[in-house]
């Protein structure tokens, strides 16, 4: 009878002590476990500020090697700097200005890029909030009133639950932050890509109108002088009244078009102004000559180069990489998670003295949430993948777009050269020629005044088909340079 009492207590012992040391190894591998979450969780966190470092340093340089403009040249420096006081600023736009100086100002005053510079800078702050979501989350509960349960006695209970995310979960969403802020700086260049566009196509506006302000002038001096000596011819009987009503008309025209042109001018300043954030009504300095330079490049190549380099292409290939990532996440966001449980219940109904003393419980258990019904995710999955494949189709979509601004650029480049070199070399020549010499034949009364006035003309239509030429070349290749992403020449 003792020996079997005996037995029966080593059996008690070595249950007790085994289940104390099962305890122990469990407490001590979910230790271990917690620490390597922890650990993977730390470094993820270091790899998320380094990213975010990083985005620091490229914002505070956007200015360098912009493949749009070159912001770092020694006269742009300059421009910017001097426009940061009042009276540097308007120092400058006395100057005799030019689209380099123009877009310089733009850089620094323009409230279009101001706001899409702050949306860029305001996404590094996600990086900050993926690592505080991802941090472990301390969760309290408490019930704080006894209910009346006539059943069992209620208990009051307070817990701290510990959660980790699937391995690799926090750099998933690093890495989509990482394309959201890449995301965010093309929309950036996008904004200073187009406005630099906006203001050359002003730019050669403005030169287009102040040519044509002066040679409408021009024009309308020697309509005046032609109708001088048609009133001469009148009063001496060489011709009748008709020259002199001929000639009036076309000053009175004229006149109304150099009106036109006076309050072209105005809308085109007004424009610059806007994009320089200054009142409508600023005075400017006269615009520089622009040079002639023509780009030699064929509409393949200009392809090419523009698949490499052109923003909005960029863009969305940032969001592909993006949606592709949130697949992943999503994925990866289906497996659950680790929650290390802990539980604390005091039972304010039970004894606390005496021999029925209960003790306070102390639970603590490992906790690992399934999904009940697998596929309830499966559907926010689809839709992520259908969103992908839009991106791509838009990709595509977006690269055919380009082929044809290109092949419709180049044809407006090509037209307006052949027609810039056809006047410069060979019309606008002609023309004057033959209108001196119908002004000798009429003076000398060898030639009639409705002679005159189609060499007067031909002449003056030369004049702004030319001026013309100039200008759309000038703005179709700022187009073509948007559509190709780059500067073609500087």
């Amino acid at each position: 009878m003792k020996k079997q009492k005996r037995l029966w207590r080593w059996f008690f012992l070595m249950l007790i002590l085994n289940s104390t040391f099962y305890g122990v190894r469990e407490s001590y591998s979910e230790s271990i476990n917690s620490d390597k979450e922890k650990f993977k969780i730390e470094q993820e966190a270091i790899k998320l500020e380094a990213m975010k470092k990083r985005w620091d340093e490229l914002i505070k340089k956007s200015s360098e090697k912009n493949p749009f403009f070159d912001f770092e040249s020694e006269k742009s420096k300059k421009v910017r700097e001097e426009s940061k006081t009042e009276k540097g600023l308007f120092a400058v736009l006395k100057k005799p200005l030019d689209t380099e100086v123009l877009i310089s100002l733009a850089f620094e005053r323009n409230q279009g890029l101001k706001a899409a510079k702050k949306e860029w800078e305001s996404t590094l702050e996600a990086y900050s909030q993926v690592t505080q979501l991802e941090d472990i989350l301390n969760q309290f509960s408490s019930f704080i009133k006894d209910i009346d349960i006539k059943a069992v006695p209620m208990l009051h209970k307070m817990s701290v639950k510990k959660r980790f995310p699937y391995p690799g979960a926090m750099t998933l969403k690093g890495n989509i932050v990482e394309k959201e802020v890449q995301i965010a700086k093309e929309k950036y260049n996008i904004a200073l890509r187009d406005t630099i566009v906006d203001i050359k196509k002003t730019f050669y506006e403005w030169v287009y109108v102040l040519e044509e302000i002066g040679i409408t002038r021009g024009n309308l001096t020697l309509l005046k002088e032609l109708e001088s000596v048609a009133s001469i011819h009148f009063r001496t009987g060489k011709n009748g009244f008709s020259d002199v009503i001929k000639a009036q008309i076309k000053i009175s025209k004229m006149d109304n078009d150099l009106k036109t042109l006076r309050e072209q001018e105005k809308v085109a300043k007004a424009k610059i102004a806007q994009h320089l954030d200054l009142p409508l009504k600023t005075k400017f300095g006269k615009p520089s000559e622009i040079k002639k330079a023509f780009i030699s490049l064929s509409t393949e190549e200009l392809y090419k180069t523009a698949l490499k380099n052109e923003q909005k292409l960029k863009l969305i290939q940032a969001k592909v990489e993006k949606s592709n990532l949130a697949i992943e996440l999503a994925e990866k966001m289906s497996y659950p998670n680790l929650s290390l449980g802990y539980a604390y219940f005091e039972n304010r109904k039970g004894n606390k003295v005496g021999a029925a003393k209960t003790e306070e419980p102390f639970n603590e258990r490992p906790n690992i949430k399934t999904h009940l019904w697998f596929g309830k995710d499966d559907a926010y999955i689809r839709e992520a993948r259908l969103k992908y494949q839009s991106l791509l189709s838009k990709h595509e979509s977006h690269k055919n777009m380009i082929r044809f601004n290109i092949s419709e650029h180049y044809f407006h480049l090509d037209k307006a050269k052949r027609e810039i070199l056809l006047y410069e070399d060979s019309l606008l020549a002609l023309a004057q020629k033959a209108l001196d010499v119908a002004v000798a034949e009429y003076q000398t009364g060898k030639a009639d005044f409705l002679g005159l006035l189609d060499a007067q003309t031909t002449l003056l239509e030369f004049q702004h088909d030319l001026q013309k030429a100039r200008r759309d070349y000038g703005q179709s290749l700022a187009m073509m340079e948007q559509a190709v992403g780059i500067i073609l020449v500087k």
